[in-house]
């Protein structure tokens, strides 16, 4: 049963397939012979290849209408083959006719195609005269630019093709039709394309796009045509930064309408599409007289996606792009505005925060929480040393309390990262060189220091308040303990700072140092049996183990022997005091259990 299949499949398809071939290519050759030995006149030459030609679709035809409709349509197409050979070969090879009457004939030949192909319902007459059609003007090429002509019959061609897709359901032709009109545009593009062309080029690139966006063919083809758009779109329009400022806001449009309908992946690599290459912009062709319709460009794309826009991260993005866009213009203009670009656009989503907190809480947060950062960058660009560390912990401290407030663990967690970040920062200008002149004590630095420990009692006050049984008290533990080291961490930076302002010896400064600490760690000891709170007097040992091992490492091997003296006794009389201490405490813990 196989072995007659296959031979049916040879004698009734396969042999037609090359008879057919073999007669193009015989017209062909004979085209080529007649014309060498000059057997015919020149218009015998023009009309002998279509005269084939049309009996071939002629014969096709009649053996499609006596029952065997695969050999008519073999045939038609063979003929349509032969037409379209003739009459390149007319115009390319003789020079028998000109370009203008040769495009003519193969578009009269693309059209009878189409209609036979339609009538018959054959896709292999379509993909014949679509391939013919878009092959005419890469085998016909015109020896100017011409593209308002060229492209108007790529349309038609284009429009025609989906046109015939869709209603016979033959996919394959927009394939075929998207890879010829991409091969017409490049070859298009390197032999006339010159820059005062883009916006006509532009035109149709925006409009070949859309219609293969339409199509019911490929998924690679809806899926590249695009990518190729885009790319070809920033390539063509790079040099004309007006022109691209309105390709971005016409992309932020239609990203903006089709949002709703696209996943969020596709959605933020359409929002990056415009983001970035605006970023470039903004860098790039930033100046005095491109400000205004760049900021009116850059605050456009950034309502149309805050309009848009319903993912939380797309939230954050649009509004942190749309300032550091601008950011980029306004200090090309004047550098010290940037602060106050920042602030403003933080006050901006702070009023939105507050407009629609009560129609959609979650996205009041979101727009609070983007406030916040942008208040930060601000805070970073006006203040410098000990203001700007404040700033910081002041927000953090807020946004801290507002997180605790709206039960938002993700946006008390940011308030905590910065609020660290500010204390890691006090800790660094604590111990680098101190100004000229210095005072003790009374500083900008001992000052924040102040102001950043008394906003940690105050956090960890409110997490105390927030407790819900065991559930804040870890919080509120290290919220202590981080005061507890911040104070001794002021403690010793002042001591450093006198003795490096006073002009003292290491040996003073060492001595000084460990006594501090060791009067500090017994303090501690002190308040934490006092308030019968573990957490500060773990940390009491903490110091005092830091304080022994520092006397044995450092001081004793290097002090002189009144330092030496001074900081060993210094830290006996801490140690003696605090084992006293949890003696008594131990004692009156007993009697109270009695």
């Amino acid at each position: 049963m196989n072995d007659e299949s296959l031979e049916t499949r040879i004698g009734s398809r396969w042999l037609l397939y090359v008879g057919i071939v073999a007669i193009v290519v015989g017209v062909a050759c004979f085209e080529k012979l007649a014309f060498d030995s000059g057997w015919i006149s020149e218009l015998a030459r023009v009309v002998q290849g279509g005269v084939v030609g049309a009996l071939l679709v002629w014969a096709g035809m009649w053996f499609i209408r006596a029952g065997y409709p695969l050999y008519g349509q073999i045939v038609c197409g063979g003929g349509i083959a032969v037409l379209y050979v003739s009459t390149y070969a007319a115009f390319n090879f003789y020079h028998l006719i000109d370009r203008l009457v040769a495009v003519d004939l193969m578009y009269v030949v693309t059209a009878a195609a189409a209609w036979l192909a339609d009538r018959q319902r054959s896709p292999g007459l379509a993909l014949m005269a679509v391939g013919g059609g878009f092959a005419a003007p890469l085998l016909l090429p015109s020896p100017s630019a011409a593209p308002l002509a060229l492209f108007g019959y790529e349309t038609i061609l284009i429009a025609g093709t989906v046109v015939l897709a869709g209603r016979r359901g033959w996919p394959a032709l927009n394939a075929v039709s998207y890879g010829f009109t991409i091969l017409t545009m490049l070859q298009w593009g390197d032999r006339f394309y010159a820059p005062s062309m883009y916006l006509t080029v532009e035109a149709f690139l925006t409009l070949f796009c859309a219609m293969y966006l339409t199509i019911s063919g490929p998924l690679a083809v809806r899926g590249s045509a695009p990518i190729l758009y885009y790319v070809a779109s920033i390539a063509i329009l790079a040099a004309y930064p007006s022109a691209l400022l309105v390709f971005f806001i016409a992309m932020t449009v239609v990203a903006a309408v089709v949002s709703s309908r696209l996943e969020p992946v596709v959605r933020f690599v359409l929002w990056l599409s415009v983001a970035l290459p605006l970023l470039v912009w903004c860098e790039v062709y930033g100046a005095p007289e491109r400000l205004v319709v760049g900021l009116a460009t850059v605050a456009a794309v950034y309502a149309m996606n805050l309009i848009a826009q319903t993912d939380v991260a797309l939230l954050h993005l649009n509004g942190l792009g749309a300032y550091f866009a601008a950011h980029l213009l306004v200090d090309s203009v004047n550098p010290d505005a940037t602060a106050a670009l920042a602030a403003g656009f933080a006050v901006w989503h702070g009023a939105l925060a507050v407009f629609v907190a009560r129609r959609s809480r979650d996205r009041a947060i979101q727009y609070a929480a983007l406030g916040f950062k942008l208040l930060a960058i601000a805070i970073f660009l006006q203040f410098h040393g000990a203001a700007a560390i404040a700033g910081w912990a002041a927000e953090g401290a807020v946004v801290i309390w507002l997180g605790l407030r709206e039960d938002r663990e993700w946006l008390r967690l940011g308030g905590v990262a910065l609020f660290v970040l500010s204390a890691l920062r006090l800790v660094a200008v604590q111990f680098s060189s101190p100004p000229f002149p210095y005072v003790v004590l009374l500083n900008a630095r001992t000052a924040c220091a102040a102001f950043v420990i008394n906003l940690t009692y105050a956090l960890a006050w409110v997490h105390a308040r927030r407790q819900n049984g065991r559930e804040r008290s870890t919080e509120v533990a290290i919220a202590i303990v981080a005061a507890k080291l911040l104070l001794l961490s002021t403690i010793s930076s002042e001591i450093d700072a006198y003795w490096a302002s006073d002009g003292g010896t290491r040996f003073g400064r060492e001595m000084t140092m460990s006594i501090a600490w060791a009067l500090y760690a017994t303090a501690l000891v002190m308040l934490g049996l006092w308030r019968q709170y573990a957490p500060i007097r773990r940390l009491a040992i903490v110091v005092l183990t830091m304080t022994t091992l520092k006397v044995l490492t450092v001081d004793l091997p290097e002090l002189d022997r009144l330092y030496r003296v001074a900081s060993i006794l210094g830290l006996g009389v801490a140690l003696l005091a605090t084992s006293y201490l949890y003696q008594r405490f131990r004692v009156l813990s007993r009697h109270e259990a009695q």
